[in-house]
């Protein structure tokens, strides 16, 4: 079938036939494009929303961190002064 063929047994209806699926296919992809692109928006919110609470973790991780080596530091203070204390009482002159 040549080319002249195809044009003759095609027909109107035929053509408008495939236009209107073209068209159904253009919306229907339109839609998926934009379904995809609000997918996208949502997913780049809440890797906004997890980054920040990330940092908060992340800060109350370095506050905790200091506060464990203070606490530390506390009580190694308090085991020095209480070997201290207790050289002191032991060697303390009773009389």
């Amino acid at each position: 079938m040549n080319i002249v063929q195809v044009r003759h047994n095609f027909n109107c209806n035929d053509y408008l036939m495939l236009l209107k699926r073209s068209k159904k296919v253009s919306i229907e992809s339109t839609r998926s494009i934009r379904a995809l692109e609000e997918r996208c928006r949502q997913f780049a919110d809440n890797q906004a929303i997890l980054q920040v609470r990330l940092l908060e973790k992340d800060s109350e991780i370095e506050l905790l961190k200091v506060q464990l080596n203070t606490s530390i530091a506390v009580d190694e203070q308090l085991r020095l002064t209480k070997t201290k204390l207790d050289t002191e009482v032991i060697h303390f002159p009773f009389n």
